[in-house]
């Protein structure tokens, strides 16, 4: 799957991601991942942390565990549809999560959130 399969170009991950690591940061990571247990969907936490196959969450799922308040922030901040910003979230989510856990440890809950232009190349390939 390419990234104009997710409605974005690589081009515009770096802002996306900067905006993702907004929630990442500063233990939001450690709550997101404390939300998908509370909401009976550790696995797929469990899955991003871990050093195997990252598990897909699904919009709804994302939505459920970010709330439609932040997504829309989101959105509104990047100029791109509410449903744009969940597709994009759902892809760089897990990466991201995956990317701050390279041990397969979870974060610390005052982990900071990547570095955004790093982790937009290193999902690029770079």
């Amino acid at each position: 799957m390419t990234d104009s399969d997710h409605g974005n170009d690589g081009g515009d991950d770096t802002k996306m991601l900067g905006a993702l690591g907004d929630l990442l940061g500063k233990g939001g990571a450690a709550g997101i991942l404390g939300k998908l247990d509370s909401l009976g969907l550790g696995n797929l936490g469990s899955s991003w942390v871990g050093l195997g196959k990252n598990l897909p969450i699904s919009p709804s799922q994302l939505t459920s565990v970010l709330g439609s308040g932040p997504i829309a922030s989101i959105a509104a901040k990047l100029g791109i549809s509410t449903e744009k910003a969940t597709i994009r979230l759902v892809d760089l989510m897990p990466r991201a999560i995956d990317h701050m856990t390279p041990t397969g440890q979870p974060p610390a809950a005052d982990a900071e959130a990547p570095d955004p232009t790093e982790l937009a190349a290193k999902l690029r390939g770079g």
